[in-house]
């Protein structure tokens, strides 16, 4: 669950076969977008962006993924919707690396277009224009 900086949108979310994703109206208490199959298993984290325009998504992680050798459909994904748009699909959707399962997404505060996710052992810096771009830091025992 997600609640927009400004209190007027929630969107919930769920993971396993056919998962929903709703952005709700918290004054009218009335569902404004429903997404039906967000992903094959669903989501683990969601998030509304400062300017309320934006939903991203992780999809719930595999242990499949991490058994895999390549980086197919099935992968984590990190998923962006536009929310003025009647699309159901994702405008953008990245493939989490393999081998480090995120289990969070926040948008930055004051900028749509980045974007963090974390997760037990390693964290993901994301921008997007026409597609998702992931930097992760290398630190060492030295640095702590």
């Amino acid at each position: 669950v997600a609640v927009s900086d400004n209190k007027q949108w929630l969107v919930s979310a769920d993971s396993g076969n056919d998962s929903l994703v709703v952005l709700w109206n918290t004054v009218t208490g009335r569902p404004e977008k429903t997404i039906l199959n967000a992903h094959p298993r669903g989501i683990t984290s969601i998030d509304i962006s400062t300017d309320s325009l934006f939903l991203s998504a992780l999809s719930t992680y595999s242990d499949e993924d991490a058994r895999s050798k390549q980086q197919h459909v099935d992968s984590q994904n990190i998923l962006l919707w536009d929310i003025s748009s009647d699309r159901k699909t994702p405008v953008l959707s990245g493939i989490v690396p393999l081998g480090a399962p995120q289990t969070l997404v926040r948008f930055k505060p004051n900028d749509a277009r980045e974007l963090i996710t974390n997760g037990p052992s390693q964290v993901f810096f994301w921008t997007w224009g026409t597609e998702f771009f992931c930097q992760t830091p290398h630190f060492s025992r030295q640095d702590f």
